[in-house]
């Protein structure tokens, strides 16, 4: 369906062609539906995508409210594993026909084997992915992305602005009615002077100011080191890991192959990826052992900390870490202990920085940044082909 929306959204006039290929570049450095980076980018508000989706697809949008509010024996009739399986949601059920709510209504084949499955038939229901995840977290307590927590809190950014945009609106509309009562109170007071042949100059009268225009519609629119390193590094076979990175599927396998491949060289290693104002844990490892909750850190960009220093100057940060609480629970989330020399590298995919590489080791880490910056140049154009492999398949 990632195709046929961005195309459809493209024609309609909903979305530009930069805003196209951000979109694309969004979705492969984070992952999820394309309608979640729309969302996340602001190109397309979530009801405008759904409503837009629903006609085109002639599938009934179901409001994020509704959506929260499924009775819990319809819940428990479904069974639980089709619901993980095929990311849908039951919605109501009417004798024979059971109406599931999905993220992608076009998925014929789910929706056929659901329907084989349950013996129902089945009547899809559109809502954007975040809000499918919204009930997944309600009904089968998962446990929303920090992604998603971040979404949520961009909608409702937006929803508050759009409300202070209203009461603007009507604030200017009071003003302007007032104004107008003015004016025609002193054309009353001319015609009455007039009426008392009292002789008025060009200049005494009151033209009368334009009628309001209104406002314009509103436009629709994530092994034990040695103490040589760069002798190690030279013994290694580049050849296997650039392999890896020219035939990755997805932004997860080159961030797990990068990840990977230095976490046998060094202590501690992590990558970080920026999403708007924060800082987001993608993956990590802590002397050969996954950091399996590092995932789940998310940081603010505007607090001081050495995350804001490398975005800021666009450069690498080498050195210890300051006292913040920014910095202090990045080296927590990285395993605590006592902090060391830190290296931290800036990932850069058309043109900007996209994530952050973080280094924790007792050698020379200066001595390698050389090498680590030709590193991060070949996962860059790791993701610079992803991106180019969509558009190939958008055209």
């Amino acid at each position: 369906m990632t195709r046929t929306l961005l195309d459809m959204l493209l024609n309609a006039g909903l979305i530009d062609h930069d805003q196209f290929e951000e979109a694309l570049r969004n979705r492969v450095l984070y992952g999820g539906k394309i309608g979640t980076s729309l969302i996340e980018l602001g190109f397309v508000n979530e009801e405008t995508l759904a409503r837009f989706l629903s006609s085109k697809l002639s599938v009934p949008y179901v409001e994020p409210q509704k959506l929260l509010e499924i009775p819990e024996d319809l819940i428990e009739l479904f069974p639980r594993e089709l619901a993980v399986k095929y990311r849908v949601i039951p919605l109501s059920l009417d004798k024979k026909r059971l109406n599931l709510v999905m993220a992608d209504p076009a998925d014929l084949q789910a929706i056929d084997e659901i329907g084989f499955i349950t013996g129902f038939i089945i009547q899809p229901h559109v809502t954007p992915e975040v809000r499918l995840a919204q009930a997944f977290s309600r009904y089968y307590q998962e446990e929303l992305e920090p992604r998603y927590l971040h979404i949520f809190e961009i909608i409702e950014a937006r929803r508050q602005k759009e409300e202070a945009r209203h009461r603007e609106e009507e604030r200017l509309r009071a003003e302007e009615a007032r104004q107008r009562e003015a004016e025609e109170a002193k054309r009353r007071e001319e015609a009455k002077r007039r009426e008392q042949v009292v002789e008025l100059t060009d200049d005494d009268m009151v033209n009368p100011s334009p009628p309001p225009t209104g406002t314009e519609a509103e436009e629709l629119p994530e092994a034990e080191p040695t103490a040589d390193w760069p002798q190690q590094i030279r013994r290694m076979e580049p050849d296997a890991f650039s392999l890896a990175l020219a035939y990755a599927d997805s932004s997860d396998d080159i961030s797990e192959n990068l990840v990977a491949w230095l976490g046998k060289r060094f202590h501690r290693v992590a990558l970080l990826r920026i999403r708007g104002e924060r800082v987001i844990g993608w993956r990590g490892i802590d002397h050969g052992k996954p950091l399996s909750a590092f995932a789940q850190l998310s940081l603010p960009l505007g607090e001081p900390s050495v995350l804001k220093a490398v975005t800021e100057s666009s450069g690498y940060y080498l050195g210890p870490l300051q006292e913040t609480p920014a910095n202090h629970l990045l080296h927590a989330a990285l395993g605590g202990g006592v902090p060391r020399t830190l290296l931290l590298m800036p990932l850069f995919v058309g043109g900007r920085i996209v994530g952050i590489l973080c280094v924790e080791d007792s050698g020379d880490l200066g001595a390698m940044v050389p090498r680590l910056q030709k590193l991060l140049t070949k996962a860059s154009l790791a993701f610079e082909m992803l991106i180019c492999r969509d558009k190939i398949l958008m055209s």
